[in-house]
Protein backbone atom coordinates (compact mmCIF):
# COMPACT_ATOMS: atom_id res chain seq x y z
CA UNK A 1 0.00 0.00 0.00
CA UNK A 2 1.35 3.61 -0.99
CA UNK A 3 1.61 5.52 2.13
CA UNK A 4 -0.79 9.25 1.70
CA UNK A 5 -0.26 11.41 4.44
CA UNK A 6 -2.75 13.79 5.91
CA UNK A 7 -2.00 17.15 6.04
CA UNK A 8 -2.08 17.44 9.78
CA UNK A 9 0.28 14.32 9.96
CA UNK A 10 2.76 15.30 7.65
CA UNK A 11 2.89 18.74 9.29
CA UNK A 12 3.84 16.97 12.53
CA UNK A 13 5.91 14.67 10.64
CA UNK A 14 8.01 17.72 9.08
CA UNK A 15 8.50 19.77 12.99
CA UNK A 16 9.28 16.18 14.39
CA UNK A 17 12.01 16.20 11.38
CA UNK A 18 13.11 19.51 12.38
CA UNK A 19 13.33 19.17 15.89
CA UNK A 20 15.61 15.96 15.28
CA UNK A 21 17.93 18.23 13.08
CA UNK A 22 18.18 20.88 15.14
CA UNK A 23 19.26 18.64 18.36
CA UNK A 24 21.58 16.95 16.35
CA UNK A 25 22.62 19.66 14.62
CA UNK A 26 23.61 21.06 18.15
CA UNK A 27 25.29 17.82 19.35
CA UNK A 28 27.60 16.89 16.78
CA UNK A 29 28.66 20.48 15.77
CA UNK A 30 31.97 20.11 17.24
CA UNK A 31 32.94 16.94 15.23
CA UNK A 32 31.19 18.28 12.40
CA UNK A 33 32.85 21.18 12.44
CA UNK A 34 36.52 20.03 12.99
CA UNK A 35 37.23 21.91 16.07
CA UNK A 36 36.74 18.66 18.37
CA UNK A 37 40.05 16.34 17.75
CA UNK A 38 39.37 12.95 18.89
CA UNK A 39 41.49 11.43 21.57
CA UNK A 40 44.75 10.14 21.09
CA UNK A 41 45.41 6.81 20.40
CA UNK A 42 48.88 5.96 21.34
CA UNK A 43 50.55 3.77 18.50
CA UNK A 44 54.09 1.45 18.70
CA UNK A 45 54.55 3.79 15.16
CA UNK A 46 54.70 6.84 16.85
CA UNK A 47 57.98 8.97 16.74
CA UNK A 48 57.18 12.54 16.98
CA UNK A 49 57.02 14.72 20.14
CA UNK A 50 54.16 17.88 19.92
CA UNK A 51 55.44 20.89 20.36
CA UNK A 52 54.51 22.85 23.43
CA UNK A 53 51.81 25.15 21.22
CA UNK A 54 50.46 21.38 20.01
CA UNK A 55 50.31 19.87 23.32
CA UNK A 56 48.67 23.16 24.35
CA UNK A 57 45.81 22.81 21.35
CA UNK A 58 45.24 19.32 21.89
CA UNK A 59 42.29 18.30 23.94
CA UNK A 60 42.05 16.59 27.00
CA UNK A 61 40.37 13.45 28.24
CA UNK A 62 38.47 15.66 29.79
CA UNK A 63 37.25 17.42 26.68
CA UNK A 64 36.45 13.98 25.37
CA UNK A 65 34.32 13.28 28.34
CA UNK A 66 32.78 16.67 27.50
CA UNK A 67 32.20 16.02 23.89
CA UNK A 68 30.62 12.49 24.61
CA UNK A 69 28.59 13.40 27.68
CA UNK A 70 27.12 16.34 25.17
CA UNK A 71 26.11 13.65 22.67
CA UNK A 72 24.75 11.05 24.86
CA UNK A 73 22.58 14.06 26.28
CA UNK A 74 21.24 14.66 22.55
CA UNK A 75 20.44 11.21 22.22
CA UNK A 76 18.59 11.61 25.49
CA UNK A 77 16.34 14.38 23.93
CA UNK A 78 16.12 12.57 20.49
CA UNK A 79 14.67 9.64 22.68
CA UNK A 80 11.95 11.81 24.08
CA UNK A 81 11.20 13.58 20.78
CA UNK A 82 10.60 10.11 19.15
CA UNK A 83 8.99 8.45 22.05
CA UNK A 84 6.53 11.65 22.22
CA UNK A 85 5.89 11.46 18.22
CA UNK A 86 4.88 7.61 19.31
CA UNK A 87 2.32 7.70 21.73
CA UNK A 88 0.87 11.36 19.97
CA UNK A 89 -1.26 8.91 17.60
CA UNK A 90 -0.37 10.53 14.96
CA UNK A 91 1.23 7.94 12.90
CA UNK A 92 -0.05 4.08 11.85
CA UNK A 93 0.86 1.14 9.93
CA UNK A 94 -0.64 2.85 7.03
CA UNK A 95 1.08 6.36 7.57
CA UNK A 96 3.87 5.74 9.63
CA UNK A 97 6.58 8.47 10.79
CA UNK A 98 9.70 7.61 8.67
CA UNK A 99 13.24 8.97 10.84
CA UNK A 100 16.63 8.64 8.63
CA UNK A 101 19.79 7.70 10.36
CA UNK A 102 17.75 9.20 13.78
CA UNK A 103 20.86 9.64 16.03
CA UNK A 104 23.49 11.46 13.02
CA UNK A 105 26.27 8.78 12.87
CA UNK A 106 24.68 5.58 11.57
CA UNK A 107 23.51 6.82 7.98
CA UNK A 108 22.26 3.61 6.41
CA UNK A 109 19.60 3.16 9.03
CA UNK A 110 16.69 4.80 9.62
CA UNK A 111 13.79 3.77 12.37
CA UNK A 112 10.20 3.63 11.33
CA UNK A 113 7.54 5.07 13.95
CA UNK A 114 3.54 3.85 14.29
CA UNK A 115 0.99 3.18 16.65
CA UNK A 116 -1.73 0.30 16.01
CA UNK A 117 -5.15 -0.40 17.80
CA UNK A 118 -5.10 -3.78 18.58
CA UNK A 119 -1.25 -5.74 19.45
CA UNK A 120 0.59 -6.87 16.57
CA UNK A 121 3.92 -8.30 15.12
CA UNK A 122 5.98 -6.48 12.24
CA UNK A 123 8.27 -7.37 9.60
CA UNK A 124 10.39 -6.02 7.32
CA UNK A 125 11.96 -6.38 4.10
CA UNK A 126 14.69 -4.08 2.96
CA UNK A 127 14.85 -4.53 -0.45
CA UNK A 128 18.55 -5.77 -2.35
CA UNK A 129 19.53 -4.68 -6.07
CA UNK A 130 19.10 -7.94 -6.61
CA UNK A 131 16.31 -10.45 -4.51
CA UNK A 132 19.45 -12.82 -3.02
CA UNK A 133 20.60 -9.18 -1.49
CA UNK A 134 16.94 -8.14 0.96
CA UNK A 135 17.75 -7.89 4.59
CA UNK A 136 14.76 -9.59 6.26
CA UNK A 137 13.45 -9.18 9.83
CA UNK A 138 10.67 -10.42 12.09
CA UNK A 139 9.69 -8.40 15.39
CA UNK A 140 7.56 -11.49 16.75
CA UNK A 141 6.14 -9.47 19.76
CA UNK A 142 2.80 -8.46 19.97
CA UNK A 143 2.89 -4.87 20.43
CA UNK A 144 0.68 -1.22 19.58
CA UNK A 145 3.69 0.60 19.83
CA UNK A 146 5.88 -0.14 17.29
CA UNK A 147 9.84 1.62 17.07
CA UNK A 148 11.31 -0.77 13.99
CA UNK A 149 14.51 -0.50 12.96
CA UNK A 150 15.69 -0.11 9.83
CA UNK A 151 19.55 -1.69 9.10
CA UNK A 152 21.12 -2.61 5.46
CA UNK A 153 19.96 0.49 3.40
CA UNK A 154 22.03 1.27 0.67
CA UNK A 155 24.22 4.70 0.05
CA UNK A 156 23.03 7.67 -2.31
CA UNK A 157 20.60 5.05 -3.24
CA UNK A 158 16.62 5.03 -3.34
CA UNK A 159 15.89 2.50 -0.82
CA UNK A 160 12.72 0.68 -0.99
CA UNK A 161 11.49 -0.72 2.62
CA UNK A 162 8.08 -3.15 2.98
CA UNK A 163 6.54 -3.34 6.66
CA UNK A 164 4.44 -6.50 7.16
CA UNK A 165 1.86 -5.73 10.33
CA UNK A 166 -0.31 -8.49 10.98
CA UNK A 167 -2.48 -8.30 14.44
CA UNK A 168 -3.49 -10.68 16.81
CA UNK A 169 -6.85 -11.68 15.20
CA UNK A 170 -4.85 -12.36 11.89
CA UNK A 171 -5.14 -8.81 9.91
CA UNK A 172 -2.39 -7.65 7.79
CA UNK A 173 -1.44 -4.37 6.61
CA UNK A 174 1.79 -3.68 4.31
CA UNK A 175 3.03 -0.56 3.42
CA UNK A 176 5.84 0.30 1.41
CA UNK A 177 7.72 3.09 2.14
CA UNK A 178 11.32 4.95 0.02
CA UNK A 179 14.30 5.85 1.68
CA UNK A 180 16.55 8.31 0.01
CA UNK A 181 19.96 7.93 1.68
CA UNK A 182 23.11 10.16 0.88
CA UNK A 183 26.25 9.47 -0.45
CA UNK A 184 29.44 8.24 1.95
CA UNK A 185 31.99 10.56 2.24
CA UNK A 186 35.01 7.74 1.08
CA UNK A 187 37.18 9.11 3.98
CA UNK A 188 35.13 7.86 6.79
CA UNK A 189 35.46 3.97 5.12
CA UNK A 190 38.98 4.49 4.00
CA UNK A 191 38.63 5.15 0.65
CA UNK A 192 37.54 1.78 0.23
CA UNK A 193 36.74 -0.29 -2.86
CA UNK A 194 35.35 -3.66 -3.00
CA UNK A 195 34.58 -6.33 -5.53
CA UNK A 196 33.24 -9.87 -5.02
CA UNK A 197 33.27 -12.96 -6.38
CA UNK A 198 30.19 -15.87 -5.61
CA UNK A 199 31.50 -19.42 -6.79
CA UNK A 200 28.39 -20.99 -5.16
CA UNK A 201 25.36 -18.50 -3.68
CA UNK A 202 23.74 -21.60 -2.41
CA UNK A 203 27.01 -22.77 -0.19
CA UNK A 204 27.56 -19.52 1.12
CA UNK A 205 27.02 -18.59 5.09
CA UNK A 206 24.31 -15.89 5.15
CA UNK A 207 24.86 -12.22 7.02
CA UNK A 208 27.05 -9.47 6.70
CA UNK A 209 30.75 -8.65 6.64
CA UNK A 210 31.68 -6.17 9.30
CA UNK A 211 35.08 -5.24 8.90
CA UNK A 212 37.24 -4.07 12.16
CA UNK A 213 39.25 -1.36 10.63
CA UNK A 214 36.39 0.60 8.89
CA UNK A 215 33.57 -0.17 10.99
CA UNK A 216 31.39 -0.81 8.15
CA UNK A 217 29.57 -3.93 7.28
CA UNK A 218 28.90 -4.96 3.16
CA UNK A 219 26.96 -7.72 1.40
CA UNK A 220 28.12 -10.84 -0.79
CA UNK A 221 27.51 -8.51 -3.79
CA UNK A 222 30.11 -5.96 -2.15
CA UNK A 223 27.66 -2.75 -1.57
CA UNK A 224 28.44 -1.32 2.06
CA UNK A 225 24.91 -1.66 4.35
CA UNK A 226 25.99 -0.07 7.29
CA UNK A 227 28.76 2.10 8.94
CA UNK A 228 29.04 4.17 12.07
CA UNK A 229 33.13 5.25 12.46
CA UNK A 230 32.82 7.45 15.08
CA UNK A 231 34.47 7.19 18.68
CA UNK A 232 36.55 4.77 17.79
CA UNK A 233 39.78 3.80 17.81
CA UNK A 234 41.23 1.48 15.25
CA UNK A 235 41.36 -1.73 15.22
CA UNK A 236 39.53 -2.87 18.08
CA UNK A 237 35.73 -3.74 17.99
CA UNK A 238 33.27 -6.21 19.29
CA UNK A 239 30.63 -6.94 16.87
CA UNK A 240 28.79 -9.34 18.72
CA UNK A 241 28.26 -8.46 22.22
CA UNK A 242 25.25 -9.72 24.14
CA UNK A 243 22.49 -9.77 21.93
CA UNK A 244 22.64 -7.29 18.89
CA UNK A 245 25.28 -4.40 20.15
CA UNK A 246 28.54 -3.84 19.62
CA UNK A 247 31.24 -2.27 21.37
CA UNK A 248 34.47 -0.58 20.25
CA UNK A 249 37.44 1.51 22.29
CA UNK A 250 38.21 5.39 21.68
CA UNK A 251 41.70 6.81 23.66
CA UNK A 252 44.58 5.43 23.88
CA UNK A 253 46.18 2.40 22.34
CA UNK A 254 48.66 1.32 24.85
CA UNK A 255 48.83 2.26 28.54
CA UNK A 256 46.51 4.93 29.24
CA UNK A 257 42.41 6.91 29.06
CA UNK A 258 40.46 4.85 27.49
CA UNK A 259 36.73 4.99 26.77
CA UNK A 260 34.58 1.21 25.73
CA UNK A 261 31.45 2.24 23.98
CA UNK A 262 28.19 0.01 23.66
CA UNK A 263 25.98 0.92 21.06
CA UNK A 264 23.52 -0.38 19.25
CA UNK A 265 23.54 -0.19 14.83
CA UNK A 266 21.28 2.93 15.18
CA UNK A 267 24.48 4.75 16.67
CA UNK A 268 22.49 4.84 20.24
CA UNK A 269 24.97 4.84 23.38
CA UNK A 270 23.83 2.19 25.96
CA UNK A 271 26.73 1.62 27.88
CA UNK A 272 30.13 3.84 28.41
CA UNK A 273 33.06 2.46 30.86
CA UNK A 274 36.44 3.34 31.44
CA UNK A 275 39.92 1.81 31.72
CA UNK A 276 43.37 2.91 32.61
CA UNK A 277 45.31 0.76 30.34
CA UNK A 278 44.27 1.17 26.86
CA UNK A 279 42.73 -1.04 24.25
CA UNK A 280 45.12 -2.33 22.03
CA UNK A 281 44.01 -5.56 19.89
CA UNK A 282 41.06 -7.64 21.74
CA UNK A 283 37.73 -7.28 23.52
CA UNK A 284 35.98 -10.41 24.37
CA UNK A 285 32.54 -11.06 26.55
CA UNK A 286 32.77 -13.68 28.92
CA UNK A 287 29.33 -15.94 30.24
CA UNK A 288 28.83 -13.88 32.85
CA UNK A 289 28.88 -10.60 30.19
CA UNK A 290 32.00 -9.13 31.61
CA UNK A 291 34.83 -8.34 29.27
CA UNK A 292 38.13 -9.14 29.01
CA UNK A 293 40.29 -6.96 26.98
CA UNK A 294 44.01 -6.89 25.83
CA UNK A 295 45.86 -3.86 27.58
CA UNK A 296 49.29 -2.48 28.75
CA UNK A 297 50.96 -1.75 31.80
CA UNK A 298 54.54 -0.61 32.77
CA UNK A 299 57.64 -0.90 31.35
CA UNK A 300 56.15 -3.49 28.30
CA UNK A 301 53.44 -3.38 26.32
CA UNK A 302 50.19 -5.47 25.00
CA UNK A 303 51.36 -8.27 27.74
CA UNK A 304 48.19 -6.86 29.89
CA UNK A 305 45.09 -9.13 30.21
CA UNK A 306 41.92 -7.74 32.64
CA UNK A 307 38.58 -8.09 32.93
CA UNK A 308 36.20 -5.20 33.54
CA UNK A 309 32.74 -5.70 35.32
CA UNK A 310 29.88 -4.96 32.50
CA UNK A 311 28.01 -3.38 35.35
CA UNK A 312 30.03 -1.68 37.56
CA UNK A 313 32.64 -0.88 35.27
CA UNK A 314 35.30 -1.64 37.98
CA UNK A 315 38.12 -3.60 37.03
CA UNK A 316 38.22 -6.93 39.03
CA UNK A 317 40.83 -9.63 37.32
CA UNK A 318 44.22 -8.52 35.61
CA UNK A 319 47.02 -10.57 34.33
CA UNK A 320 50.25 -9.62 33.45
CA UNK A 321 51.99 -11.96 31.27
CA UNK A 322 55.56 -11.38 32.33
CA UNK A 323 54.30 -12.91 35.79
CA UNK A 324 53.40 -16.26 33.60
CA UNK A 325 55.51 -16.52 30.28
CA UNK A 326 59.24 -16.05 29.37
CA UNK A 327 59.97 -12.21 29.10
CA UNK A 328 63.09 -13.38 26.95
CA UNK A 329 64.45 -16.76 25.75
CA UNK A 330 66.32 -18.09 22.28
CA UNK A 331 63.11 -18.20 20.79
CA UNK A 332 62.54 -14.25 20.84
CA UNK A 333 65.83 -13.89 19.97
CA UNK A 334 65.62 -16.30 16.96
CA UNK A 335 62.65 -14.73 16.02
CA UNK A 336 64.38 -10.88 16.53
CA UNK A 337 67.13 -12.01 14.49
CA UNK A 338 64.82 -12.96 11.67
CA UNK A 339 63.47 -9.59 11.83
CA UNK A 340 66.61 -7.57 11.33
CA UNK A 341 67.98 -10.46 8.75
CA UNK A 342 64.95 -9.78 6.51
CA UNK A 343 64.89 -5.74 7.33
CA UNK A 344 61.07 -6.53 7.96
CA UNK A 345 58.87 -3.88 9.25
CA UNK A 346 57.50 -6.61 12.25
CA UNK A 347 56.93 -4.08 15.34
CA UNK A 348 58.76 -6.49 17.30
CA UNK A 349 60.45 -5.26 20.20
CA UNK A 350 62.16 -6.02 24.00
CA UNK A 351 58.61 -3.94 25.12
CA UNK A 352 56.33 -5.67 22.77
CA UNK A 353 57.87 -9.55 23.17
CA UNK A 354 54.83 -11.18 23.61
CA UNK A 355 52.01 -9.16 21.51
CA UNK A 356 48.84 -10.32 22.47
CA UNK A 357 46.45 -10.17 19.71
CA UNK A 358 43.67 -12.19 20.95
CA UNK A 359 41.43 -13.89 23.99
CA UNK A 360 39.31 -16.34 23.75
CA UNK A 361 37.40 -16.58 27.31
CA UNK A 362 36.03 -20.18 27.28
CA UNK A 363 34.57 -20.80 31.19
CA UNK A 364 37.37 -20.42 33.81
CA UNK A 365 40.02 -20.68 30.82
CA UNK A 366 41.27 -17.90 28.52
CA UNK A 367 43.32 -18.61 25.28
CA UNK A 368 45.96 -16.36 24.93
CA UNK A 369 47.67 -15.79 20.92
CA UNK A 370 51.03 -14.26 21.47
CA UNK A 371 52.17 -12.67 17.59
CA UNK A 372 56.20 -12.29 18.44
CA UNK A 373 56.36 -15.76 20.70
CA UNK A 374 54.33 -17.15 17.94
CA UNK A 375 52.34 -19.35 20.82
CA UNK A 376 48.84 -20.02 21.42
CA UNK A 377 48.56 -20.54 25.22
CA UNK A 378 45.95 -21.81 27.53
CA UNK A 379 45.36 -20.65 31.05
CA UNK A 380 43.14 -20.75 34.11
CA UNK A 381 41.41 -17.37 34.37
CA UNK A 382 42.50 -15.17 36.53
CA UNK A 383 45.12 -17.55 38.17
CA UNK A 384 46.79 -17.28 34.77
CA UNK A 385 48.30 -21.39 35.54
CA UNK A 386 49.26 -22.85 32.17
CA UNK A 387 46.90 -25.48 30.81
CA UNK A 388 49.35 -26.15 27.53
CA UNK A 389 51.47 -24.06 24.94
CA UNK A 390 50.37 -24.52 21.30
CA UNK A 391 53.98 -23.69 19.57
CA UNK A 392 57.16 -25.19 18.33
CA UNK A 393 59.32 -26.55 20.41
CA UNK A 394 62.36 -24.52 19.18
CA UNK A 395 64.71 -22.29 22.12
CA UNK A 396 61.29 -22.22 25.23
CA UNK A 397 63.38 -22.26 28.32
CA UNK A 398 63.43 -25.91 30.34
CA UNK A 399 60.82 -24.99 32.52
CA UNK A 400 57.91 -24.25 30.10
CA UNK A 401 58.86 -27.46 27.72
CA UNK A 402 56.75 -29.47 30.23
CA UNK A 403 53.36 -27.19 28.60
CA UNK A 404 54.53 -28.53 24.98
CA UNK A 405 52.16 -30.09 23.01
CA UNK A 406 53.42 -32.77 20.85
CA UNK A 407 52.27 -33.58 17.18
CA UNK A 408 50.24 -36.58 17.33
CA UNK A 409 51.69 -39.99 15.51
CA UNK A 410 51.67 -40.28 11.89
CA UNK A 411 51.22 -36.58 10.33
CA UNK A 412 53.08 -36.02 7.37
CA UNK A 413 51.59 -32.53 6.65
CA UNK A 414 51.69 -30.92 9.89
CA UNK A 415 53.09 -27.63 10.72
CA UNK A 416 53.37 -25.12 13.60
CA UNK A 417 51.90 -21.80 13.16
CA UNK A 418 54.06 -18.68 13.27
CA UNK A 419 52.90 -15.09 14.36
CA UNK A 420 49.73 -16.92 14.19
CA UNK A 421 46.13 -14.56 14.97
CA UNK A 422 42.61 -15.21 16.15
CA UNK A 423 42.03 -18.35 17.15
CA UNK A 424 38.51 -19.72 17.80
CA UNK A 425 37.02 -22.57 19.61
CA UNK A 426 35.16 -24.89 17.54
CA UNK A 427 32.21 -26.87 18.02
CA UNK A 428 32.35 -30.35 19.14
CA UNK A 429 34.03 -32.44 16.73
CA UNK A 430 34.42 -35.45 16.76
CA UNK A 431 32.02 -36.74 19.45
CA UNK A 432 35.06 -36.55 21.81
CA UNK A 433 34.85 -34.54 25.01
CA UNK A 434 38.51 -34.89 25.89
CA UNK A 435 39.57 -33.38 22.81
CA UNK A 436 39.19 -29.45 21.78
CA UNK A 437 39.22 -28.33 17.79
CA UNK A 438 41.14 -24.93 17.59
CA UNK A 439 40.89 -22.45 14.68
CA UNK A 440 43.48 -20.06 13.72
CA UNK A 441 45.10 -17.85 10.69
CA UNK A 442 48.59 -19.17 10.88
CA UNK A 443 50.95 -16.09 9.02
CA UNK A 444 53.64 -17.96 8.51
CA UNK A 445 55.96 -15.04 8.70
CA UNK A 446 59.39 -16.68 8.50
CA UNK A 447 59.17 -19.72 10.65
CA UNK A 448 61.82 -19.38 12.59
CA UNK A 449 61.24 -22.69 14.72
CA UNK A 450 62.08 -24.83 12.26
CA UNK A 451 65.85 -25.90 11.47
CA UNK A 452 65.94 -25.48 7.79
CA UNK A 453 64.82 -21.89 7.94
CA UNK A 454 66.92 -20.32 10.64
CA UNK A 455 69.84 -22.43 8.54
CA UNK A 456 68.55 -20.37 5.53
CA UNK A 457 68.64 -17.35 7.21
CA UNK A 458 72.46 -17.63 8.55
CA UNK A 459 73.51 -18.26 5.08
CA UNK A 460 71.79 -15.48 3.44
CA UNK A 461 70.11 -17.81 1.47
CA UNK A 462 66.18 -15.82 1.53
CA UNK A 463 64.81 -15.95 -1.56
CA UNK A 464 64.45 -20.14 -0.71
CA UNK A 465 62.03 -19.20 1.98
CA UNK A 466 58.64 -20.00 1.45
CA UNK A 467 56.19 -17.38 2.23
CA UNK A 468 52.37 -18.35 2.95
CA UNK A 469 49.76 -18.00 5.14
CA UNK A 470 46.80 -20.41 6.12
CA UNK A 471 43.35 -20.91 8.13
CA UNK A 472 44.94 -24.21 10.05
CA UNK A 473 42.56 -26.01 12.43
CA UNK A 474 44.00 -28.48 15.24
CA UNK A 475 42.97 -31.06 17.59
CA UNK A 476 43.73 -31.41 21.02
CA UNK A 477 44.11 -33.76 23.22
CA UNK A 478 45.04 -32.20 26.70
CA UNK A 479 45.24 -35.29 28.59
CA UNK A 480 47.81 -36.69 26.30
CA UNK A 481 48.92 -33.38 25.27
CA UNK A 482 49.32 -33.95 22.02
CA UNK A 483 47.76 -32.18 18.70
CA UNK A 484 46.38 -32.67 15.09
CA UNK A 485 46.47 -30.98 12.11
CA UNK A 486 42.90 -31.11 10.98
CA UNK A 487 42.46 -29.00 7.67
CA UNK A 488 44.64 -26.08 6.06
CA UNK A 489 43.80 -23.74 3.14
CA UNK A 490 45.90 -20.93 2.03
CA UNK A 491 49.17 -22.80 1.92
CA UNK A 492 48.84 -23.34 -1.77
CA UNK A 493 48.12 -20.47 -2.86
CA UNK A 494 51.48 -19.41 -1.57
CA UNK A 495 52.38 -15.70 -1.82
CA UNK A 496 49.50 -14.36 -3.27
CA UNK A 497 47.81 -14.57 0.33
CA UNK A 498 51.09 -14.25 2.09
CA UNK A 499 49.99 -12.00 5.49
CA UNK A 500 53.31 -11.08 7.52
CA UNK A 501 51.22 -8.40 9.83
CA UNK A 502 47.46 -9.31 10.30
CA UNK A 503 44.45 -11.76 9.36
CA UNK A 504 41.70 -13.42 10.67
CA UNK A 505 40.26 -17.19 10.44
CA UNK A 506 36.45 -17.42 11.80
CA UNK A 507 34.41 -20.82 11.82
CA UNK A 508 30.84 -19.40 10.05
CA UNK A 509 27.07 -20.94 10.92
CA UNK A 510 27.70 -23.07 8.53
CA UNK A 511 30.38 -25.04 8.84
CA UNK A 512 32.17 -22.51 6.41
CA UNK A 513 35.60 -20.83 7.22
CA UNK A 514 36.15 -16.77 6.40
CA UNK A 515 39.56 -16.30 6.01
CA UNK A 516 41.06 -12.60 6.41
CA UNK A 517 44.78 -12.41 4.38
CA UNK A 518 46.15 -8.91 4.86
CA UNK A 519 48.69 -8.68 1.53
CA UNK A 520 51.29 -5.49 1.74
CA UNK A 521 54.26 -4.85 -0.18
CA UNK A 522 56.57 -2.12 2.05
CA UNK A 523 59.48 -2.78 0.78
CA UNK A 524 59.64 -1.03 -2.26
CA UNK A 525 59.42 3.02 -2.67
CA UNK A 526 55.41 2.19 -4.06
CA UNK A 527 54.20 0.73 -1.11
CA UNK A 528 51.16 -1.08 -1.08
CA UNK A 529 48.41 -3.30 0.76
CA UNK A 530 45.17 -4.92 0.33
CA UNK A 531 42.59 -7.33 1.65
CA UNK A 532 41.25 -10.50 0.37
CA UNK A 533 38.59 -12.15 2.11
CA UNK A 534 37.56 -15.77 1.66
CA UNK A 535 34.83 -18.15 2.25
CA UNK A 536 35.89 -21.75 2.10
CA UNK A 537 34.26 -24.44 2.63
CA UNK A 538 34.84 -28.22 4.62
CA UNK A 539 36.04 -29.43 1.80
CA UNK A 540 38.78 -26.68 1.36
CA UNK A 541 36.55 -25.43 -1.74
CA UNK A 542 35.90 -21.49 -2.72
CA UNK A 543 32.53 -20.40 -2.13
CA UNK A 544 33.23 -16.57 -2.21
CA UNK A 545 36.18 -14.48 -2.42
CA UNK A 546 36.34 -10.27 -1.98
CA UNK A 547 39.40 -7.97 -2.98
CA UNK A 548 39.38 -5.04 -0.76
CA UNK A 549 41.32 -2.15 -2.19
CA UNK A 550 41.68 1.70 -1.81
CA UNK A 551 41.89 4.56 -3.78
CA UNK A 552 45.52 5.69 -3.02
CA UNK A 553 46.54 2.06 -3.04
CA UNK A 554 47.01 1.39 0.52
CA UNK A 555 43.53 -0.32 2.74
CA UNK A 556 44.24 -0.68 6.30
CA UNK A 557 43.20 -4.38 7.34
CA UNK A 558 42.83 -6.43 10.48
CA UNK A 559 39.70 -8.39 11.27
CA UNK A 560 36.37 -9.43 9.79
CA UNK A 561 32.81 -10.93 11.06
CA UNK A 562 30.56 -12.66 9.24
CA UNK A 563 27.35 -12.05 11.10
CA UNK A 564 23.36 -11.26 11.11
CA UNK A 565 22.69 -7.28 11.84
CA UNK A 566 19.18 -7.66 13.57
CA UNK A 567 18.91 -9.82 16.62
CA UNK A 568 16.53 -10.19 18.98
CA UNK A 569 17.45 -7.06 20.78
CA UNK A 570 15.74 -5.13 18.21
CA UNK A 571 12.49 -5.18 19.61
CA UNK A 572 13.59 -3.37 22.55
CA UNK A 573 16.16 -0.42 21.45
CA UNK A 574 15.68 1.01 24.81
CA UNK A 575 14.65 4.40 23.95
CA UNK A 576 13.83 6.73 26.83
CA UNK A 577 16.49 4.73 29.30
CA UNK A 578 19.57 6.41 30.22
CA UNK A 579 22.75 5.40 28.93
CA UNK A 580 25.13 4.03 31.79
CA UNK A 581 27.79 6.04 32.46
CA UNK A 582 30.40 3.84 34.43
CA UNK A 583 33.04 6.06 34.48
CA UNK A 584 34.86 6.19 37.88
CA UNK A 585 34.16 9.63 40.17
CA UNK A 586 38.28 9.36 40.37
CA UNK A 587 38.15 9.83 36.72
CA UNK A 588 35.29 12.24 36.38
CA UNK A 589 36.54 14.50 38.95
CA UNK A 590 40.28 14.49 37.68
CA UNK A 591 39.05 15.47 34.49
CA UNK A 592 36.67 18.08 35.60
CA UNK A 593 33.71 16.58 34.67
CA UNK A 594 30.10 16.08 36.37
CA UNK A 595 27.51 14.04 35.82
CA UNK A 596 24.15 15.69 35.38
Amino acid sequence: MKRNSTFWQAFRGILALLSLAGILAYALWPRLSGTEVPASARSVEATSTPSSTEAAAAPTFGDTIHTLLAEISAQEETDALILSELRSGAYTAEEPLLLDNPYGCSPLTALVVFTTEEPARVSIRVHGKTSDADITNDFPALETEHLIPIYGLYADFLNTVTLSVTTASGQKTETTVSIQTDAIDPNTVGNIILQTEIQSAAQMSPGLNFLYSQKLAFDAHGDIRWTNNTWVTPPTALFNYEDGTYITSYGAYLEGDVLLLERNFLGKFLRVWYSPYGVHHDITQGENGNLLVTGSHGASEEDLVYELDANTGEVVHSLDLKTVLPRSSERLNAALKAQNILSAIWGMSSADWFHLNAIVWDGSDVFLSGRHSSAVVKTAWPSGEIKWILASPFGWPTVFQQYLLTPAEGQTDFEWPYWQHAPVLLPDQDNNPGTTDLLLFDNGCVRFGEADVRQKLLMGNLSSIQSYSRLVQYRINEKDRTIEQIWQYGKERGEELYSDRCGDADWLSNGNRLGLFYVENYLSENASSHVVLSEVSASGTLIWEALLTAGNGVLEGYRAERLPIYHESDQDLQLGQPTQVLIPDTVLKANGVTLP
